[in-house]
């Protein structure tokens, strides 16, 4: 017959009826869930709770007992269940011992199930054999052996269930671990691309600030370029108009050598003419030397000063002025004499008009090169000052457009200060969203740990049920043996075997128990240690992090006092260059004060000249009254006794006296 699984496989065996006071027992031993035979199994049988013999048998066995005994034949071997089966011939009479008939046990033997409450089957046999009066032959209680098929089918499902279950936990739990680990994964992804992405914003806008700083720089050079080409302009068109000053002078020069070739050849026509005039002529050419070396002094001076106009434009324009003031007021004085020395000389001389009449020609050619030169000097300053202009107008440029760049950088550097601050709000964001992550991943962690707690909780109280109903096999057996009394030694003994089996098996599946805890409490510090490690290094992170954020704000605060010094060092060399310009402004009204001066000076000696000329050829009808011009050359009669005044006027008429006020 076959419960369910076969637990054994009984065979019944009729004799002939012949004397015989023992009986055979064989079969053979195979895996309950693969059915292949299992070697170096022992066997193990106790006749009336007393050990009788022992054997090892490679999946067949085979025994033959001697009637009359109670037997327990054990069937054993490491990593599986033992199994014994109880064979009951002590109540036989002797004289039916030739009709008892042989036994065929096939056993299948259960391997350890972690989960499998099969500690029943070292207390419990799996069947039983009895005498059958009625039959006169030895029979298994099939009802006894459904029950204990019934009960391993239903503690295998159980166990089934159980490991099912926790495998699906297990499962569940690695499955979740895995999911919150790959959603940490992608967030931590997520924020180190935020991360390199503000990092990259961040280089981005600091490239473009320092390309924006470039251009700005360049313009300034730009600016500071063309200002200097302007100031070079300027310099190169003062230098044009210096050197028209000089042509000018030159030119000058020129026809004032032409004028003093042709006084020599006047003064020699005089000499020729008139011998009174010569010593006249002498101090007049003493005077004209002494003009002469003046003009030189002045020219030599103008030379020095132009030598330091380089250095010092305002005292080198001051001191041309002087020196061309200190000319113009030789030139006078010499205007002066030579009207007087005229004077005296058309008084004494008629034949020099014509000669004079010349050297008026030449002095108003000398005249009009002084105004053209003039005219052309104030044509040049006209010049200079539209491109003094110019020069101005581009530097207000050059300033307004360096004022937009920077306005345009303070923009750029506005929005690139804005970037990094939401870059630094969405990496906060981002670490929030991580954290709170990080807090549900150890929340899920907690939710399986009390999951696990909670399977542990039902393994003790399924462990507590299954004490109990051991508790309550051990009182069946109990009242059992009380219906037994006969056999209560014997089976008291096998009881304590079993239960001293049980305690051993007990031990050794608390001993795994225990190694099994302590593997799951191994791997939940190692888990703790291993999260206490990504803690370390996510604080080590976030440390780096916050250092690099201190360091670039460290760098950011110095970029700023390097602006702020670089703003300050432009604000003030624009103070500076406003100060110098305010000096050359100052310098240049000086200058163009002193030019207006000097022309009207010149336009003064002009007409000055032009009435003396026009009151030369008047003379006193009265000579012993004074005669006053508007000059300022009064001529009067006087009695001269000094030697020296005699000898300078003795081809005067008696009593005239030159007086120079």
């Amino acid at each position: 017959m076959e419960f369910f699984k076969p637990l054994f496989i009984l065979l019944l065996f009729s004799f002939s009826s012949f004397a015989q006071e023992t009986f055979k027992v064989d079969g053979t031993i195979t895996d309950y869930f693969t059915d292949q035979k299992i070697n170096d199994v022992s066997i193990k049988i106790l006749q009336n709770n007393k050990d009788f013999t022992q054997l090892q048998c490679n999946g067949k066995y085979k025994v033959s007992l001697p009637l009359g005994f109670d037997y327990q034949i054990i069937y054993q071997k490491a990593g599986y269940v033992p199994k014994k089966v109880e064979i009951f011939t002590s109540n036989i009479p002797e004289e039916n011992f030739s009709a008892i008939n042989d036994l065929k046990i096939d056993m299948t033997l259960i391997p350890v199930q972690p989960y499998a409450d099969l500690g029943f089957l070292e207390r419990e046999p799996i069947g039983k054999a009895i005498y059958d009066r009625n039959k006169i032959k030895l029979d298994f209680d099939f009802n006894y052996a459904n029950y204990m098929a019934n009960k391993i089918e239903q503690a295998l499902k159980k166990a089934k269930q159980k490991e099912e279950e926790r495998q699906k936990a297990i499962q569940d739990s690695i499955a979740q671990a895995k999911k919150l680990e790959e959603q940490r994964k992608q967030q931590e992804l997520a924020r180190q691309k935020a991360i390199q992405d503000s990092i990259a914003q961040v280089k981005k806008l600091e490239e473009q600030r320092k390309q924006q700083e470039l251009a700005r720089q360049k313009a300034i050079q730009d600016s500071i370029a063309q200002a200097k080409k302007l100031e070079e302009q300027r310099i190169q068109q003062e230098l044009a108009r210096q050197k028209a000053i000089q042509d000018s002078i030159a030119q000058a020069k020129k026809l004032e050598e032409q004028r003093k070739q042709q006084e020599l050849t006047r003064q020699k026509a005089i000499q020729d003419s008139i011998a009174q005039a010569k010593k006249l002529e002498e101090q007049r050419k003493q005077q004209e030397s002494a003009r002469q070396k003046a003009i030189q002094d002045s020219i030599a001076q103008a030379k020095k000063l132009e030598e330091q106009r380089k250095q010092q434009e305002s005292a080198r324009q001051k001191a041309i002025q002087d020196s061309i003031a200190q000319a113009k007021k030789l030139e006078e004085q010499r205007k002066q004499q030579e009207s007087a020395r005229q004077k005296a000389i058309q008084d004494s001389i008629a034949q020099a008009k014509k000669l004079e009449e010349q050297r008026k020609q030449q002095e108003s050619a000398r005249q009009k090169a002084i105004q053209d030169s003039i005219a052309q000097a104030k044509k040049l300053e006209e010049q200079r000052k539209q491109q003094e202009s110019a020069r101005q107008k581009a530097i207000q440029d050059s300033i307004a457009q360096a004022k937009k760049l920077e306005e345009q950088r303070k923009q750029q550097e506005s929005a690139r200060q804005k970037a990094i601050q939401d870059s630094i709000a969405q990496a906060k964001k981002l670490e929030e969203q991580r954290k709170q992550q990080e807090s549900a991943r150890q929340k899920a962690i907690q939710d399986s740990i009390a999951q696990a707690k909670k399977l542990e909780e039902q393994r003790k109280q399924q462990e507590s049920a299954r004490q109990k109903a051991i508790q309550d096999s051990i009182a069946q057996a109990k009242k059992l043996e009380e219906q037994r009394k006969q056999q209560e030694s014997a089976r008291q003994k096998a009881i304590q075997d079993s239960i001293a089996q049980a305690k051993k098996l007990e031990e050794q599946r608390k001993q795994q128990e225990s190694a099994r805890q302590k593997a799951i409490q191994d791997s939940i510090a190692q888990a703790k240690k291993l999260e206490e490690q990504r803690k370390q290094q996510e604080s080590a992170r976030q440390k780096a992090i916050q250092d690099s954020i201190a360091q670039a704000k460290k760098l950011e605060e110095q970029r700023k006092q390097q602006e702020s010094a670089r703003q300050k060092a432009i604000q003030d060399s624009i103070a500076q260059a406003k100060k110098l310009e305010e000096q050359r402004k100052q310098q240049e009204s000086a200058r163009q004060k002193a030019i207006q001066d000097s022309i009207v000076r010149a336009k003064n000696d002009t007409l000055y000249n032009h009435k003396d000329n026009t009151g030369k050829n008047k003379t006193n009808k009265n000579p012993d009254e004074p005669n006053e011009n508007k000059t300022g050359i009064i001529i009067h009669s006087t009695q001269q006794n000094n030697n020296t005044t005699k000898n300078k006027n003795k081809n005067l008429p008696k009593g005239t006296k030159i007086k120079i006020d």
